[in-house]
């Protein structure tokens, strides 16, 4: 998998896991969205990144953070805490397995859980690996080299929804022929 392609990954984990809240998020409960596409999100390449692969970050039952190579992508704030049951769906839908890591393990106020994401939509992702903790040095090239890929890896994200998408009409299209539904031309 290429660089371009894990931070792609990480793009769709994020997008994943907000799709599972939106509803939530609409009325201002559940994780926050925070960063937009076009400014390279939120990386901080201080803290929690990989070795390889991805591993999701929780934070009171809500997705906020993908670890990834170059450190840690927030994608969202915490709501108030909840617990709700997408987060098995979701949890399963990404191939997650809890870890022993902790972001902040200096931090109790909130319950924090990390999973390593083996998967995202149907594409498997190199076993997740973490490399650094909280207040491990990184390096201005990781963040570098993710501006760099991020404009390819959201029009690679971009490209697999549109895939996705399409699918699911075709998936459509051939329940209602299976069905004796007519087809729409």
């Amino acid at each position: 998998m290429t660089d371009t392609e894990l931070i792609a990954a990480a793009i769709r984990v994020a997008r994943t896991c907000l799709s599972f809240y939106r509803p939530m998020s609409m009325r201002a409960t559940g994780p926050v969205p925070v960063y937009g596409m076009r400014d390279g999100g939120s990386l901080d390449h201080f803290r929690n990144a990989t070795a390889t692969g991805l591993m999701l970050e929780v934070c009171d039952d809500q997705p906020v953070a993908v670890w990834t190579p170059w450190g840690r992508y927030e994608f969202a704030r915490p709501g108030p805490p909840q617990k709700l049951d997408v987060m098995s769906v979701m949890l399963d839908s990404l191939g997650a397995v809890p870890t022993e890591l902790l972001p902040f393990p200096e931090l109790t106020l909130r319950s924090y859980t990390v999973y390593a994401v083996s998967k995202v939509s149907s594409i498997e992702l190199p076993p997740a690996d973490a490399k650094m903790q909280c207040g491990a040095p990184g390096t201005v090239e990781s963040k570098q080299r993710w501006l760099e890929l991020w404009p390819a890896a959201v029009e690679a994200a971009m490209e697999l929804v549109r895939k996705e998408e399409e699918l699911k009409k075709l998936d459509a299209l051939m329940s209602r022929v299976s069905a004796g539904e007519p087809s729409e031309s």
